[in-house]
């Protein structure tokens, strides 16, 4: 039987196995749901980080700066 999504697997030290699955019945939640909400909470966080990075290095100092109003004429 194949399925639509592609599996992936992981090995974790027993402590965290456990934290992990303590944390998702806490949250009355399946362990693999649990990590895969985790996983894509730490992607977005990641691309946050990417993001404010590139925009650090666009932001300049000493620019006009326009109103809305004057920007939009």
């Amino acid at each position: 039987m194949t399925t639509k999504t592609p599996r992936l697997n992981i090995s974790l030290d027993k402590n965290t196995a456990g934290l992990l699955t303590h944390l998702a019945h806490q949250e009355k939640k399946s362990v693999a749901k649990f990590i895969k909400e985790l996983i894509f909470n730490g992607l977005e966080m990641h691309e946050d980080y990417c993001i404010s990075k590139e925009a650090e290095k666009l932001d300049k100092t000493d620019v006009k700066m326009y109103s809305h109003d004057e920007a939009w004429k």
